[in-house]
């Protein structure tokens, strides 16, 4: 008996007539909304104009429920012709973990796909004000009005291979991100707000099996940081225009931690987020793991 209600003013979901609508579900019963490309283009009169409308769906639930998000088109997409898209999906969190500052890490990703490397920026609360990079003049600054309101960061905002997005009011960010420069290996995460109560040890494992990795850290601002027992260079960090409390690594080469088919223990001496993401020939992926 736990009562779900989905609620989104800009579009229908597939087989209801109400755009806000509940379900009763049992537990471990599961619930899929959604919609196709078909089912899109009646909404809307055509596909490229509202595909990406499902961002800042609300969901209520009068009990704990577990939430996965995304699109069998995982990457940012402005055309329904677009195709071979690997499929984005990744659990989110209650609107109280939320957060306000971010860094986001580049991927693989070239102009030959740049839409693939973007952050999509979700309003929780109504007049939200958004800046990228620590800048506030017109080209850097976003407003978004409603919540479930969204905006989609480009990646030409990334600088040093990172992107750090503040907002005044809480938001959710989500970014896409290229496994290699082939528009078809994006992959889709949810990305963990800066907190000083986070983790300072993370395990990543298997991530061989599925491609070549790439690991993404983020941490305190003059931590020690290890993988495998090895310590990070701190002059290899990335410069995070904006944000002086926090470091950021893209860590390409893996061989000084014992190769990419290894696993991967992380350790920090302050609050760390760890991210990875894989290429396997025309197939991508990634995701945090705090």
């Amino acid at each position: 008996n736990t009562e779900v209600e989905f609620s989104n003013p800009k579009l229908l979901f597939h087989g209801q007539s109400n755009h806000t609508f509940q379900v009763n579900l049992n537990a471990g019963e599961t619930y899929i909304v959604g919609n196709s490309m078909i089912g899109i283009a009646n909404e809307c009169g055509t596909t490229d104009e509202c595909m990406n409308d499902y961002n800042g769906t609300k969901i209520i639930s009068n009990k704990d429920i577990t939430v996965n998000s995304g699109s069998l088109m995982g990457g940012y997409s402005k055309s329904s012709t677009d195709e071979s898209r690997d499929l984005g999906f990744d659990q989110i969190v209650p609107v109280e973990f939320a957060g306000q500052q971010f860094i986001l890490i580049e991927g693989n990703g070239t102009s030959n796909n740049s839409s693939n490397e973007v952050g999509i920026v979700v309003a929780t609360q109504a007049n939200t004000t958004i800046h990228v990079n620590g800048l506030t003049d017109a080209a850097n600054t976003y407003t978004l009005v409603n919540p479930g309101d969204y905006v989609v960061i480009p990646w030409e905002k990334y600088t040093d291979n990172n992107m750090f997005i503040q907002a005044d009011k809480d938001v959710y960010i989500y970014q896409t991100l290229a496994g290699s420069s082939s528009p078809a290996t994006p992959g889709m995460i949810f990305i963990p707000r800066l907190t000083l109560d986070g983790t300072k040890e993370v395990y990543i494992s298997g991530i061989s099996a599925i491609g070549t990795p790439l690991l993404y850290l983020t941490t305190e601002k003059g931590s020690e940081v290890s993988i495998n027992d090895v310590v990070l260079d701190p002059s290899t960090a990335l410069s995070v225009q904006g944000n002086d409390d926090w470091d950021a690594y893209r860590i390409q080469d893996l061989n000084p931690y014992g190769g990419p088919a290894v696993d991967f223990h992380i350790l920090s001496t302050g609050i760390i987020n760890a991210g990875v993401s894989f290429a396997n020939g025309s197939a991508g992926g990634g995701g945090y793991y705090s």
